[in-house]
C-alpha cells in the first residue's frame, strides 16, 4: 500500500513538473519572439530570463525528487548518477532569476542576460546525461524480457533528450559569449539564445523525465 501511494505521488509530482516546464518553455519562446519583434526587447529579455530560470529550477527539482524513488547501488556516488549535474541546473535557474530581476531594474540588461544564458547553457550541458544515467540504473535493476520493447522506447527517449539538451546548452554558451563580446545595447543574440533554450525545454523538460521514469516504475 505504501509503495503504491509513493508511486502515485511521484507520478503526480512528475506530471506537474512536466506541465510547468512545457508552459515555461512556451512562455520563454513567446516572450523572446516579442523581443525580436522590437516589442520592448529589454523588458522581454529580462522577463523571459526569469521565466526560464524558474522552469529550469522546477526541472532540476522534479528530476531530483525522482532520484529519491530510484534504488541504486550503495557504492554509486552522486556524481556517478548525475546528481551533481541536476544541482548545477537548479543553481543555474536560480542565478537566472536573480539576473533577470536585475535586468528588469535596468542594471546592464544585455550583459547580465548574456551571463544568464551562459549559466543556463552550463547547467543544461552538465545535466544533459542525468536522465539517461538514472534510466540505465533502473533498467539494470528491473530488466525483463517482457518489458524489452518498453525499455527500448524509454532508452530512445532518454538518449534523444540528453542529446538535444546538450546541444541547447552548447548553443546557449556560444550565444552568451557572442553577446558579451558584442554591442552593449544589442539584445538580439540573447533573445535568440532564449528561443533556443526555451524550445529545448519544451522538447526535453521533466515531462520526458516523467515518461522514462514512469515506464521504468510500471509493475511487471
Amino acid at each position: 500500500m505504501s509503495i503504491t501511494t509513493r508511486t502515485v505521488e511521484s507520478r503526480d509530482t512528475a506530471a506537474y513538473g512536466g506541465l510547468v516546464d512545457a508552459t515555461g518553455g512556451i512562455a520563454t519562446v513567446a516572450l523572446a519572439i516579442c523581443g525580436l519583434a522590437a516589442i520592448n526587447p529589454q523588458l522581454m529579455t529580462a522577463i523571459a530570463t526569469i521565466v526560464l530560470g524558474v522552469s529550469l529550477m522546477i526541472q532540476g527539482g522534479t528530476v531530483l525528487s525522482d532520484y529519491a524513488q530510484v534504488s541504486v547501488p550503495t557504492e554509486a556516488s552522486s556524481a556517478q548518477l548525475g546528481g551533481s549535474g541536476l544541482v548545477a541546473l537548479f543553481l543555474a535557474g536560480a542565478a537566472g532569476i536573480v539576473l533577470g530581476v536585475l535586468g528588469i531594474l535596468g542594471v546592464h540588461t544585455t550583459v547580465l542576460s548574456a551571463i544568464a544564458m551562459i549559466s543556463f547553457g552550463v547547467g543544461l550541458l552538465l545535466s544533459s546525461n542525468s536522465l539517461w544515467i538514472v534510466y540505465a540504473v533502473r533498467r539494470s535493476a528491473v530488466a525483463t524480457s517482457a518489458r524489452l520493447s518498453r525499455e527500448m522506447l524509454a532508452n530512445e527517449i532518454a538518449s534523444g533528450s540528453a542529446g538535444i539538451q546538450a546541444l541547447a546548452g552548447i548553443a546557449a554558451i556560444v550565444l552568451g559569449l557572442i553577446a558579451l563580446a558584442g554591442h552593449e545595447n544589442d539584445l538580439t543574440v540573447n533573445l535568440a539564445a532564449l528561443v533556443a533554450v526555451g524550445g529545448a525545454l519544451v522538447l526535453t523538460g521533466s515531462s520526458l523525465s516523467a515518461t522514462v521514469l514512469g515506464l521504468m516504475r510500471e509493475p511487471s
